[in-house]
């Protein structure tokens, strides 16, 4: 019979576990689109579709009985409803057909496993701390064994960050967080099963080491936030024996509330900027700004029934957007459902969340930790998508919080009468599968039955004064505790992210030396910046920063050179017919006579002036194949096609153009990261080997630049180091002039296959492994070269002084990058330390520290 049993509660509880699993070990995206749910195939397809096969397994053994429950939860069979309605509105049927298949098909996993688990409540965390922890094991030992698949490279920034193997860092920082989690949890509620706990401690570890190395400050800050809330969820939901303990917990929420309203208001300057900072963000947090403007323009087209539920195809053909989702749970439903939508996932929403506080009393130990995790949920929402991704995590984990929150409690609870025993002695499926006992968590059980029932039948004692206040706002009033909750946790959240500095500190003014002003530009080493002029404010005051930067910062630190990079559609050209700015922003539009004005700054500092523009490569965020998608590259939409001749009368219009307003003295070309660039991937270049069709292009921007207008060229190095195995142009570097300067970037310490988990060393331990030979071996081949670090001060100081074996007429000096919208507005405060009452972007600070402790090995004479 025993046997029987466990074989039956096997098929409730596999299909979710497998849901899981199979959304946090592939590499999918986690939306409802058909490039998640079926990525990898039709196998990965086949394999999920076998999964929402014995996910019906409830339906086959009690059909009437499942059906019959299932058709009185009306908050879903709305959603099940409107779903596969928004066929009728979609552009792309298909997709609808898709989503309702994986709504569908993930809702069965959720609710067959809530059948289980009404019945054995104490068994829950224990059995998600185990899933989720196979999980992150199998990731972390993908990053060990297999770096290239477990290491995610970012092209937009400096990263390696772990990504197991679930395909996306934010996404195993994700699981990482949830298994630390659900593990704490099963550590307080089995406290008596030694081996239980040995179990989550290890897995509390290997999560800890997972969500370090994936570097996700979402997930970070979800972590700490739901394990806050292990120990503060149950006395405050939950039934609470203490009355004491109750009333002191209370007592400190509303300190700690004053305390944090004292702090914010007498400290001077604390802004969304400083905030957001703080966490690694910026005012546009992280460019997701613009993709909600986006989702608020396609709301507005369609506000009442939105786009329907087709992976969002037919909103994407609108405005493409880039990625695969809108950021943010609440724009992204409304722009696939509609207003109609939205307000049926605010009703299941408040269904659940309902049940759930309701329950928190008679099972403290599991509904309030369901609570706080409906809670992180809704914060998860405000910057990523979980709401209606029917493949995502989060998502398959609230359909079952619904589902078990609607079941009610077995009737021997309820009238349960005082004195009867209760058998806790029978083992559970998992007792008897991983060889653990439950005890404890079946002991409390028991125990809250009998306390039930007690209660029931004893009469409460009578409490007067400030208890009985709370007390009476407790029962009277169902939403007191979640407000006292919610208005604390957002008291602590203020705490940890606002750095505040008093206003009578006094700063220094750092190291910052006389001026270094030399007319004679020929005799010195270059220390240039590079930066994209961006007006977030009028042309006029934006100039005016400028000089204060220029005067009062960079000429006396050093700085003999700047170039202004005016890729990113953040100039108005006018000499080429069709070419316009790009609609979307980040940057504002510098016009001829703003550059004039930069550039008498500059030289009346002593600093000489170039300009660049990303030729051939990084084209997707240029205005040429936006205006000309004709030159782009077969099939790649970052590379324009060098083998068309009209490509190069533009490009050449629009960089004389750019010389000529800054009356420049030399072109950076840029040419980096040329993802894709391979001679294999054109069609039209069989005559070329890759290394061929790279040089030529290069010496075709030579002639231009340096024979013809007679100025320095200028590009980045990466491709001819051989950085990027998938562009092999390294033989390329015997092709080229050696009169072109070539500026070698290195941005971060040589932590080779474990960059994540170094950088997290970093901290702590004062090392930054170095093994970077590329400056050198360009210098060797002739070239003159330039080293350009970004903001990491330790690898910024390694890459200067590996130059020091470098012939000094080879080493042309240093470029600092930067890869800021904030360097007019932030820069100069930051190098002069003027910053008390106003908090710099991380990544600014980390530039000043860079220029600051470099400058000095650059200014010696050639």
């Amino acid at each position: 019979m025993i046997k029987k049993t466990s074989k039956r509660a096997f098929f409730y509880v596999f299909p979710f576990a497998a849901l899981i699993l199979f959304t946090t070990i592939n590499f999918s995206t986690g939306n409802d689109s058909d490039t998640a749910a079926t990525s990898g195939g039709s196998l990965t397809l086949l394999i999920r579709l076998a999964i929402y096969v014995l996910a019906l397994y409830p339906f086959i053994v009690q059909p009437s009985t499942q059906l019959s429950w299932l058709m009185k939860r009306w908050p879903f069979l709305l959603v099940l409803l409107y779903v596969p309605l928004s066929i009728l509105w979609s552009a792309y049927p298909s997709g609808v057909v898709e989503s309702t298949i994986h709504f569908v098909g993930g809702a069965l996993g959720a609710f067959a496993a809530s059948i289980y688990f009404s019945k054995h409540h104490g068994q829950l965390f224990t059995y998600l701390s185990v899933v989720f922890g196979i999980a992150v094991i199998i990731s972390l030992a993908t990053v060990l064994a297999v770096p290239e698949i477990g290491l995610q490279n970012f092209e937009w920034e400096d990263a390696t960050r772990w990504r197991g193997a679930t395909g996306n860092a934010n996404s195993l920082g994700r699981i990482s967080a949830l298994t630390v989690w659900a593990n704490v949890i099963g550590l307080l509620n089995n406290r008596d099963d030694k081996k239980l706990r040995i179990l989550h401690i290890v897995l509390i570890v290997t999560a800890i080491v997972t969500l370090i190395g994936s570097d996700s400050k979402t997930s970070m800050s979800i972590c700490l936030l739901l394990v806050t809330l292990v120990y503060l969820s149950p006395r405050i939901l939950g039934r609470n024996k203490k009355k004491k303990r109750t009333l002191g917990v209370l007592v400190a929420y509303f300190v700690l509330l004053i305390v944090s309203v004292m702090l914010v208001f007498s400290y001077k300057g604390v802004s969304d900027e400083d905030a957001l900072s703080k966490v690694g963000r910026d005012s546009t947090y992280s460019g997701r700004t613009y993709i909600w403007k986006d989702a608020t323009t396609l709301i507005n087209m369609k506000p009442i029934i939105g786009w329907s539920f087709d992976g969002r195809r037919s909103a994407f053909d609108k405005i493409d957007i880039g990625v695969p989702h809108f950021h943010n749970g609440y724009l992204d439903f409304m722009v696939r459902g509609g207003m109609a939508g939205f307000i049926i996932l605010l009703m299941i929403f408040a269904r659940t969340f309902w049940r759930v506080f309701k329950k928190s009393k008679s099972r403290p130990y599991i509904y309030p930790h369901l609570a706080a995790f409906l809670l992180t949920m809704l914060i998860y929402n405000l910057s990523e998508v979980s709401f209606g991704s029917w493949a995502d995590l989060m998502w398959t984990m609230f359909l079952f919080i619904y589902f078990l929150s609607e079941r009610s409690s077995r009737r021997r609870r309820r009238i349960q009468p005082q004195g009867v025993s209760i058998d806790i002695s029978k083992p559970s499926m998992f007792s008897r599968i991983f060889g653990f006992s439950w005890g404890s968590s079946r002991r409390r059980e028991g125990e809250e039955e009998l306390e039930s029932s007690n209660k029931s039948l004893t009469k409460k004692p009578q409490v007067t004064g400030l208890r009985s206040l709370f007390q009476s706002l407790s029962s009277k009033n169902k939403i007191f505790y979640p407000a006292i909750l919610v208005t604390s946790l957002l008291s602590v959240l203020l705490l940890t992210t606002l750095d505040w500095e008093r206003s009578d500190f006094k700063p220094t003014q750092g190291n910052i030396k006389a001026p270094l002003v030399n007319k004679d530009h020929d005799v010195q080493k270059w220390r240039g910046i590079v930066f994209a002029p961006d007006f977030k404010t009028d042309p006029k005051d934006y100039v005016k920063k400028f000089e204060q930067l220029v005067t009062e910062a960079l000429a006396p630190l050093g700085i003999n050179l700047i170039i202004f990079d005016m890729h990113w559609n953040n100039y108005k050209f006018v000499g080429v017919p069709g070419l316009a700015p790009l609609e979307r922003p980040p940057f504002g539009v510098v016009d001829a006579e703003d550059a004039k004005r930069m550039a008498d700054i500059c030289r009346d500092n002593g600093i000489r002036v170039m300009v660049g523009m990303n030729f051939l490569t990084h084209q997707s965020h240029g205005q040429l194949l936006k205006a000309f998608p004709q030159y782009q590259w077969p099939g790649n939409e970052k590379l324009w096609d060098p083998l068309k001749p009209g490509v190069n009368q533009i490009a050449f219009k629009m960089a004389d153009e750019l010389v000529d307003a800054f009356d420049a003295e030399g072109f950076h070309v840029g040419i980096d990261e040329g993802w894709g660039f391979n001679a294999k991937n054109h069609p039209q270049a069989k005559n070329y080997t890759t290394a061929e069709l790279f040089a030529k292009a290069i010496n075709e921007y030579h002639v231009h630049f340096v024979k013809e207008k007679g100025i320095e060229m200028i590009m980045w190095s990466d491709m001819l180091e051989g950085k990027h195995t998938n562009a092999p142009v390294t033989e390329a570097i015997s092709m080229i002039p050696k009169d072109i300067v070539l500026a070698s970037w290195d941005y971060e310490c040589h932590w080779k296959r474990y960059p994540g988990f170094g950088r997290f060393l970093e901290k702590f331990i004062p090392i930054c492994p170095w093994d970077s030979k590329g400056p050198a071996m360009l210098a060797d081949s002739g070239f003159r070269v330039m080293i350009s670090p970004w903001r990491n001060p330790r690898a910024a100081r390694k890459l200067a002084e590996s130059t020091k074996d470098i012939q000094d007429n080879k080493l042309k000096g240093i470029l600092y990058t930067t890869w800021s919208s904030e360097v007019v507005y932030s820069l100069k405060d930051a190098l002069l330390v003027t910053h008390s009452n106003k908090k710099i972007d991380p990544t600014i600070v980390g530039i000043s520290e860079v220029m600051k402790g470099t400058v000095d090995l650059f200014t010696n004479l050639q």
